[in-house]
Order: C-alpha cells, then structure tokens, then sequence
C-alpha cells in the first residue's frame, strides 16, 4: 500500500471532488506522531529539528558529522536592493551554476572563510558547508535560506547586531559579498541574463538530534534534495519521486510519496490519488501534520458514516 504524504490544507487551492472527501471520512484515522525520533527517546523529532545540515554532510560531502563538531550550511544565493530593502531572490539550485562557475567562486572564498575561523567544504554547487574552528565567531541566531526566500534580509542578518560574534558574522557576510560582487563568474552570469551570487547566506542548527532514527523505515520519493538526505542519513532509502504513471506502472516499491509541493486539490487528486488507490486495489494511507487516514477497499460501501 501506498503512503502519501499531502500539502498543509492551508496552502491547497481548492478541494477534493466529493467522492474523495466521502472517502476520506469513511477511512480510518489515526493520531500521526512524525516520521523520525531520538533513538533514546518516544516522542517525535519537529521537523524544524531535524538534522538537515549533518543529513545533506553526509551525502555531499561523505562526512560523518560527529559529537563536539560545530558545522553550518553555506546557501549560494542572489540578492537585490529594491525600494523596501535587500531581497532574497534566489538559492541554491535555484541558481544552477555550472561546474566552472561553482570552482571559480570557491577558489574566490577559500582563504577568507579560512581567515573567518572556519574549513570551507563546497563540492556540490548548490550547498557549502562550514566547519568552525577555535577562531570562528560563536553561534548566533541564524535562519533557514529557504525560510527567508522572498524577504527583506536586512530583518534577518545574524545575531542582534549588538555583542561581538553578531558583529563579526555582519563583517564577514559583507566581505564574502565584495569578493563576489565583480568575480569574472558574476560578470559573465549578468551579461547572459542570469542571477548573480552575490551572497553566501550562513545557518546552523543545534546537534540535539545526531541520534534520530526513522520512526517508520518506508522509502521515500521526495523532490526535496534536504528530506531525502535526512532519510538516507537516518538508514532508510530515499531517491526522486517518479511520475505517478511511473509508480503505478509496477517496479516501484511501494513506499512514501512526498506531495507536499503541490497545490491544487483537483490535479492532486486526478493525477496522484486516484491512480494510486487504483494500483493498490482500493487501499491507500493519506499523511498530512495532523493525522493519518487509511483509505480501505470497502470503506465506500460504509454508510454509517
């Protein structure tokens, strides 16, 4: 039977036909207690803590991140002055640089991110990681690249502003930004139209979750590159979600299919439920955040519902 994991409802556009909506009531719901927990503990890890620095370390880097080691993620990003402020355009693969363009730029940092304090490690274009050494700066309140995508980054600069380590992180941020503003790779990428890295946008979590395990080991397809690291790094398996007619079509191991992208009820239903529940002869398990409804083959003869 498949699993599919659907949008928050307050995101849908629309609603499910109401043969869908019939059947959902008449499924049988459950309490969802989340997809990964600490090893020595019941509960369920929020997913604001999950570990998606040491998860994407792993797969890009092949490095293990270990107790005591302090790593933040280094997001390539694009940025523009506009009337409110500096807005956060693009990141990561957003900006689809090329291998020349990724060796460039990381040749261009190297020695100030060693001077900064910290061992830079940027083998995939899309992601750096930082290592902190004894000099770096001290942890300061940092957020998410994807959490501020779209918004004024003079709200969101690390720290207050007001103690030492904020100030440093200020400092280096604007240094990074001046040695990217006129490196060769900008120019070109502005003379053909595309989106200049003029930011390397820093964040870190807590290391309260390097224990996490999968609180249910089904596989996952996910179009989320930080899912899919976290679920291949706490032992289960993980890959790119195939079309729907891929999975149907037989060979897929049935397993979790991550929708949360989608927003239109009608398509999602159409073009991803409907041919589910029809390969798995009527049975299919919805997730959203709050629950989890087993749909049956006979749940649409229940007419006490």
């Amino acid at each position: 039977m498949w699993t599919v994991l659907l949008p928050p409802t307050d995101v849908m556009h629309g609603e499910f036909s109401p043969r869908m909506q019939q059947r959902q009531r008449r499924g049988q719901r459950r309490p969802f207690y989340g997809w990964l927990r600490t090893a020595d503990h019941p509960h369920p890890l929020p997913e604001a803590n999950w570990p998606v620095i040491a998860g994407g370390l792993l797969r890009d880097e092949g490095i293990h991140a270990q107790p005591g080691d302090r790593w933040l993620r280094l997001d390539p990003s694009s940025a523009t002055v506009d009337i409110n402020g500096i807005r956060l355009l693009a990141f990561g693969e957003m900006m689809r640089l090329s291998a020349d363009e990724h060796l460039g730029l990381r040749a261009a940092l190297q020695d100030l991110v060693r001077d900064a304090g910290f061992e830079l490690h940027w083998s995939q274009p899309e992601r750096a990681y930082l290592l902190a050494g004894s000099e770096a700066p001290a942890s300061v309140e940092m957020i998410p690249t994807a959490e501020i995508l779209g918004e004024d980054l003079l709200e969101y600069l690390p720290g207050d502003g007001r103690s030492q380590d904020s100030r440093r992180w200020r400092l280096y941020l604007t240094d990074w930004q001046m040695q990217l503003h006129e490196h060769p790779v900008n120019q070109r990428r502005r003379r053909n139209g595309l989106p200049a890295v003029n930011l390397l946008w820093p964040w870190e979590q807590q290391q309260t979750s390097l224990n996490a395990v999968l609180h249910e080991p089904l596989p996952l397809m996910s179009p989320d590159a930080d899912w899919r690291a976290v679920w291949t790094w706490a032992g289960g398996q993980a890959g790119e979600r195939p079309t729907a007619a891929e999975l149907v079509a037989g060979g897929v191991q049935p397993g979790l299919v991550d929708l949360r992208d989608l927003r239109r009820a009608a398509s999602l239903e159409r073009d991803w439920l409907v041919p589910l529940l029809e390969a798995g002869s009527g049975r299919l398990r919805l997730v959203s955040a709050e629950q989890s409804i087993r749909l049956g083959r006979f749940d649409r003869f229940k007419v006490w519902r």
